[in-house]
């Protein structure tokens, strides 16, 4: 044994641990626990830290120890003896401090407030832009108005709630540093969240604390009290106020959006620029959001996030016999079909053999037709430009295939012009009174070619002779 440790003591020495002395390198569990003792450290946090790390003191195998192994431990029993020895370091705020960023967070967004009465409501020329101009989508001033959602990213400024309930107790707030860590266990370790999402921080800190807390399923839960505040910009086609704003991490860039009442007439509401601090640049499609909400919780803010409303560039219009008539915005490989799907579909009254396209073309008009029963059938789809404009028309509400009776009959009325009818039929279904004159009958006819002809018939005739 003291060959093996003379000898690894030379190779700490050749690599720059000549700091050390040759009992603190430690070979066996045993003499690691030992050393741990000694500098005053707590045996289990020792041991889930060298956990997280992939170490397993209970089967570490000493004559299978790697180099890389010594020196990973070494390092791990130094860190903690260091964080033991000043709990407070630089990373960890002080009660003034904590308190200050408590009061930043719950620091309301200072917009001024405007109820809008209905008269005032701003008209949406375009769909989708309602959501913004009459506060549908809306913006949070602080996160306690909502429960975050799984996937709300977590950084620097958070306030997280660690329960634990069952046979430990724990209910306990903690803040995420600037490092992107927070400190459990009376500040004996760290754990680090920064980055991940709310789901993940939940699984990793249950991961850790099992180890340290009992607890079984359904016993710990990860939440967010309150969300730090992001400085983020607004810029391009809005429709007022662009420029930079404060609000909770909390909001979407959707939400973020409803501070300048969104895109404005001109802009584009199907391809919205995420520009991420980070340098990724993201796309946002309100239309999209509108038949997933989940979507939006794909684009969360952090500082220095910009977003970028640009010029729309295909937007048609649909009137007549459809559900919601008005303009839309379509991407380039839209057409006909999705136009339909996004106004609601057709009414009952459409007549769809002839949809009719106005278009502006080599700067002359022209109209086509559509059969969008055919169009449906072939699986293909009519690509539609800037500025077209569809019309739906309507089938006809005058009614042919009925036979209307007027005299002495019981029931006057329209009837069914059944196949294959007869006089007597409908004569019968009217119901003739006793008063009736038989001998002689008018019938007011409209012919194919629109003219009306008069025929003077026999109704004793017609009944007898069916």
């Amino acid at each position: 044994m003291y060959k093996l440790y003379f000898i690894l003591f030379i190779l700490f020495s050749f690599v720059g641990f000549s700091n050390l002395s040759a009992q603190q390198i430690f070979v066996t569990p045993e003499e690691i626990i030992e050393e741990m003792n000694r500098r005053g450290l707590n045996e289990e946090d020792v041991k889930a830290e060298l956990l997280i790390h992939g170490i397993d003191l209970n089967t570490l195998d000493p004559a299978q120890m790697s180099y890389e192994q010594i020196q990973k431990i070494e390092q791990i029993i130094l860190n903690m003896e260091s964080e033991v020895n000043s709990r407070k370091s630089e990373n960890q705020a002080s009660p003034e401090q904590v308190q200050e960023l408590k009061d930043t967070i719950k620091k309301p967004v200072v917009i001024p407030e405007k109820v809008i009465s209905e008269d005032e409501l701003i008209p949406a020329t375009i769909f989708g832009q309602e959501l913004f101009r009459q506060g549908s989508i809306n913006y949070f001033e602080e996160s306690d108005e909502i429960n975050a959602p799984a996937s709300y990213i977590l950084g620097a400024g958070d306030e997280l709630v660690v329960s634990i309930w069952g046979r430990s107790q724990l209910d306990e707030n903690f803040i995420l540093g600037k490092d992107g860590f927070i400190r459990i266990a009376e500040g004996k370790q760290r754990v680090f969240l920064r980055g991940l999402s709310l789901e993940q921080a939940r699984n990793k800190l249950k991961s850790v604390l099992s180890r340290i807390y009992s607890f079984g399923p359904g016993e710990f839960d990860l939440s967010l009290k309150y969300s730090r505040t992001v400085r983020i910009s607004i810029y391009g086609e809005v429709y007022e106020n662009p420029g930079s704003y404060t609000i909770p991490a909390f909001n979407s860039a959707f939400n973020a959006l409803s501070l300048v009442k969104g895109p404005g007439d001109i802009g584009s509401l199907r391809k919205i620029q995420l520009q991420k601090n980070s340098g990724e640049l993201l796309t946002m499609d309100l239309y999209a959001l509108l038949s997933d909400p989940s979507r939006q919780y794909d684009f969360f803010l952090e500082d220095n996030d910009v977003i970028l409303v640009p010029v729309s560039e295909n937007i048609v219009s649909i009137e007549g016999a459809v559900k919601r008539p008005m303009k839309y915005e379509l991407l380039e490989n839209e057409g006909l079909k999705s136009l339909i799907e996004y106004c609601g579909g057709f009414s009952e009254l459409a007549y769809k053999k002839k949809v009719q396209l106005t278009r502006f073309e080599d700067e002359k008009q022209k109209i086509i037709d559509i059969d969008f029963n055919a169009l449906a059938r072939s699986g293909d789809d009519f690509t539609l430009q800037h500025g077209d404009r569809i019309v739906v028309p309507e089938i006809e509400s005058e009614y042919r295939n009925y036979i209307e009776v007027r005299g002495e009959v019981f029931s006057e009325g329209q009837y069914e012009r059944e196949p294959a009818m007869k006089l007597s039929d409908v004569v019968r279904k009217a119901g003739i009174k006793s008063s009736t004159s038989t001998e002689l009958i008018y019938i007011t006819r409209t012919n194919e070619n629109g003219l009306t002809e008069v025929l003077k018939l026999n109704l004793e005739t017609a009944l007898s002779n069916p």
